[in-house]
C-alpha cells in the first residue's frame, strides 16, 4: 500500500467513525432509566455495532469509580498519608464493592439515608463510593458536632446506619452517642433500639482497636462484603439512576447555599 492509498483508507474510516456517531445522535433514542443517548443497533462497514454515548452527568459517582478501575488499574487514586495506605484505582474498587456488599448484606436499601462522620482518609473515600453503589443517600456530618446539634441531624435526617471513624480531634462519637440513646451500651449489631433516634438501625465504626458492641467493625464488613459474590451488587448499581438522590449536605448558612 502505497503512501496515497494509506491516507484514503484512513480517511474512509475517519468518515466511517463520524457517520457512525452522526447517526447515533439522529436515529438514537433516549434510555429512560439512564437519560443516556444510545443506538439499539447501527451498521458500520458492513457489521452490526451496539453503542451507548455517555456523558459525566449520566453516571453515579459508583460507575465513575468502576469506569477508572477499568481505565488505569495500577494507577494511584488515594493516598492517606497518616494511615500509610496507598491505594490504586483497582484496590479502591474491591474495597468499595466489599463495603457496598456489607452494607447490602446488614440491609442497606436504595433510598436510606446513611451519615458518615469521617475526616480526610481513606475509609472516607471508599465509604462514599460503597454508599452509592447501594443506591442509599450520604449523609454528610462535620465532626465537630456537639451532641444536640447532632442529634438534631441525624433525626431530621431519618438516618438508617451511621459510619464514623473514632477518635477524630480527640472527639469520641460514640460517647455523644451513648449520651444520645443509653440504650446503645446494650445493643448488639443491627439489632438497635434507640428512642431518640428511632429510625437508626446500624452504627459502624473504623478502630479496629476500640470495638463497641452494638457496632460493626468497619474493616471486617469490608471484609465479609468481599467473600460474597458479585451479582446482587450489580443488580442494586443497575437500579441506581443517576438523578436519585445522592447527597444530603447540612450548612450553617454563612456560605449562602
Amino acid at each position: 500500500m502505497d503512501a496515497q492509498q494509506e491516507k484514503d483508507e484512513k480517511k474512509i474510516i475517519k468518515i466511517s467513525v463520524r457517520n457512525l456517531v452522526e447517526f447515533i445522535l439522529r436515529e438514537g433514542d433516549i434510555d429512560n432509566r439512564h437519560g443516556r443517548t444510545a443506538s439499539p443497533e447501527a451498521m458500520w462497514e458492513g457489521r452490526p455495532y451496539h453503542v451507548c454515548l455517555n456523558r459525566y452527568i449520566h453516571l453515579t459517582l459508583g460507575e465513575l469509580a468502576d469506569i477508572q478501575a477499568r481505565r488505569f488499574p495500577d494507577r494511584e487514586a488515594v493516598v492517606d498519608s497518616l494511615a500509610g495506605v496507598r491505594l490504586t484505582y483497582r484496590e479502591v474498587k474491591r474495597r468499595s464493592d466489599g463495603l457496598a456488599k456489607g452494607l447490602m448484606h446488614i440491609g442497606i436499601l436504595k433510598g436510606d439515608h446513611v451519615a458518615v462522620i469521617m475526616d480526610n482518609c481513606w475509609e472516607n473515600v471508599v465509604t462514599k463510593i460503597a454508599i452509592e453503589k447501594t443506591g442509599a443517600v450520604i449523609v454528610n456530618l462535620n465532626i465537630h458536632e456537639k451532641k444536640d446539634m447532632l442529634e438534631c441531624l441525624l433525626h431530621r435526617a431519618d438516618v438508617k446506619a451511621v459510619i464514623l471513624k473514632q477518635g477524630i480531634k480527640n472527639r469520641e462519637h460514640m460517647d455523644m452517642f451513648y449520651q444520645i440513646s443509653p440504650e446503645l451500651k446494650e445493643a448488639v449489631p443491627g439489632r438497635i433500639y434507640a428512642p431518640r433516634l428511632p429510625l437508626l438501625r446500624h452504627v459502624i465504626v473504623t478502630d479496629q482497636e476500640r470495638p463497641r458492641s452494638c457496632a460493626w467493625q468497619f474493616e471486617k464488613l469490608m471484609e465479609l462484603g468481599m467473600s460474597m459474590g458479585d451479582s446482587l451488587l450489580k443488580e442494586r448499581m443497575k437500579a441506581v439512576r443517576p438523578f436519585d438522590d445522592a447527597t444530603i449536605i447540612h450548612t450553617s448558612g454563612t456560605s449562602g447555599v
